[in-house]
């Protein structure tokens, strides 16, 4: 009886451990098939949306997974260079006396004129204050297109693109939580973190929607330089979702956008684009990058101290 018990056991576990074979098996082979070649290409997976409405269906299943997985989890360490209240009084206590200083100080100005003071001199922001003020600017545009004030001033500053961008950010209530100078091999790199509210769209995605994250993080990597007139340049932008994979993060993106925006439908490729200019312009006219004193002037890469995060500029004057 305890042979015959101890063979039904055996058996038992040999199938369990032969199915879990089989499943991961499965998990391997499926992971390398796309949703066309699954035959599941037309299922709803957000907002009733299938993976071909929404331009997936010949993404491998295998590449989407770390990114879907990274969407269940808190990735809110990307936002640590988020600005506190401090940061933001401390910026505003920058441009008293500036063509900008208001209650609150009009950081909007800065995408169409630059910020003057009544004298040269050098003050400095801190990554998290800069963040600050470009986010404050950016807040303040999406007011006024709330109010249709905004398109022409866009136009004038060949600013045109941000316009539809600016109606997904509205949607998606977008803030700048991050806006970093850093040194990468060398080389100059600006980081800016952007969030997303998703919390209103969570519900409809169609698999486990009431699991995933309330918020999700676009992270934007730009190659960087200041030139001899003290303005940030941008180049080559690069965007990732929650960290992961940019050639997924950027078809996510999109299907994203294409499956929630209202009327105008906005890319990765343009998010990547107009935030970067929107965020050199807003940069650039702060003031000149660069340093100051009574007897030297030293416009171009000697403001940028990625080291202790601060950017010096030399004030505009009136």
């Amino acid at each position: 009886m305890a042979k015959r018990k101890k063979g039904l056991l055996e058996s038992l576990l040999s199938f369990v451990v032969s199915m879990l074979v089989v499943a991961i098996v499965l998990c391997i082979v499926l992971a390398q098939l796309s949703p066309k070649q699954i035959g599941v290409e037309t299922q709803p997976v957000i907002n009733g949306k299938s993976f071909q409405d929404l331009g997936l269906a010949e993404t491998k299943i295998g590449q989407l997974i770390p990114l879907a997985v990274s969407l269940f989890n808190d990735n809110s360490s990307l936002a640590q260079n988020r600005p506190s209240e401090q940061d933001g009084l401390d910026a505003d206590n920058c441009f008293r006396n500036s063509t900008i200083h208001a209650e609150p100080v009009n950081y909007g100005l800065l995408v169409a004129t630059p910020c003057k003071f009544q004298t040269k001199h050098q003050f400095y922001l801190s990554e998290k204050q800069l963040c600050y003020v470009a986010n404050s600017a950016l807040s303040q545009l999406v007011d006024l297109q709330n109010n249709g004030d905004v398109s022409s001033i866009l136009q004038q500053n060949g600013m045109e693109n941000l316009l539809s961008v600016l109606a997904v950010m509205q949607q998606f209530n977008v803030e700048i939580c991050g806006l970093s100078l850093e040194e990468v091999e060398g080389s100059l790199h600006c980081k800016i973190v952007l969030s997303l509210d998703v919390s209103n769209y969570v519900g409809q995605f169609d698999l486990l929607g009431d699991a995933i994250s309330k918020t999700v993080f676009v992270v934007l990597d730009y190659k960087a330089e200041v030139d001899n007139n003290g303005k940030l340049v941008l180049t080559d932008g690069t965007l990732s979702i929650n960290g992961q994979d940019t050639q997924i993060s950027t078809l996510v993106l999109d299907a994203l956008f294409l499956a929630f925006s209202n009327d105008e439908v906005a890319t990765s490729q343009q998010l990547t684009s107009t935030i970067g200019t929107f965020a050199t312009t807003v940069v650039n006219n702060v003031g000149k990058i660069g340093k100051f004193d009574a007897e030297t002037e030293n416009i171009g890469w000697a403001g940028i101290d990625s080291h202790n995060h601060i950017v010096y500029f030399v004030t505009y004057v009136l």
